[in-house]
């Protein structure tokens, strides 16, 4: 018996939203997460009664909005070397 649908997104958003964008190094304001697209990741992209493939899923996202957000703005890839 793994999580049901409601408490992966609570937990997405309580717990592995705030802990993958700090270790991602997304600022607040610079990646906004709807209940819609939680729903959707738990839904399409992950198979599992846990959140382990829920959690690497975000980390994805995390990870492609760093990367965007640098090649938009190169200068800001200073404040990730510090």
């Amino acid at each position: 018996s793994g999580y049901t649908e409601d408490e992966k997104v609570r937990i997405a958003f309580d717990y592995l939203l705030p802990k993958l964008m700090k270790n991602n190094g997304v600022r607040d304001g610079e990646l906004e997460v709807t209940e819609d697209a939680v729903r959707d990741i738990v839904r399409y992209y992950t198979r599992e009664a846990g959140v382990r493939s829920l959690e690497r899923e975000i980390s994805k996202i995390c990870r492609k909005v760093v990367r965007k957000l640098l090649v938009a703005n190169p200068q800001a890839g200073t404040r990730a070397a510090r």
